[in-house]
């Protein structure tokens, strides 16, 4: 669980370096940063839980 938390972090410092530089190539970057993130996140979700993410409870914030 520990190396999940890890790379997370490690990610979200790559997509916070990619946000802050800009550029084109930057944005195809950070939205596979993005990805491997959330990709992670269930990853540790399922390893803590032993069960999937259930789509049903992921509600936005707010709508746009």
């Amino acid at each position: 669980m520990v190396t999940l938390i890890l790379e997370i972090l490690s990610l979200a410092v790559g997509a916070w370096q990619a946000l802050a530089t800009g550029g084109a190539a930057n944005t195809a970057n950070l939205t596979s940063t993005l990805l491997q993130i959330a990709q992670k996140a269930n990853q540790a979700y399922t390893a803590q839980t032993g069960k999937p993410i259930d789509p049903t409870l992921l509600k936005p914030i707010a709508t746009v």
